[in-house]
């Protein structure tokens, strides 16, 4: 049983880097994030400038949902993607790490905003 394992374990790939690992967590939190800020903008008055989610924000486990499949095709696809060319997925990352920090921070800003 012992050398079973040993031989398993010796088949896995290597862990991945640090920094993607970081970049993957911020991914993930980040789109949590925008969930959240994204409600509360809607709610202050704001509207979901994303028409395809347009129609989602107002049922939100479904927004939850497709937020979280989001999240998880981007790790996939970079965990995927590192393979081969990690440089490639740092940068992609980076990127929507970015663009969602952005989107985030703007949200926020709309669900402070009073309602007229």
């Amino acid at each position: 049983m012992v050398a079973l394992l040993l031989v398993a374990l010796a088949h896995l790939p290597p862990p991945a880097p640090v920094g993607l690992r970081a970049l993957w967590v911020s991914t993930a939190v980040l789109q949590g994030l925008d969930v959240h800020a994204t409600l509360r903008a809607v709610d202050a008055g704001g509207r979901e400038a994303n028409g395809l989610m347009r129609g989602l924000v107002r049922h939100p486990p479904a927004f939850v949902l497709v937020k979280a499949a989001a999240a998880t095709g981007v790790i996939l696809a970079t965990r995927h993607l590192a393979k081969t060319r990690p440089k490639l997925a740092v940068g992609l990352l980076v990127v929507t790490t970015a663009a969602y920090s952005l989107a985030v921070t703007h949200n926020y800003r709309m669900g402070r905003r009073p309602q007229n």
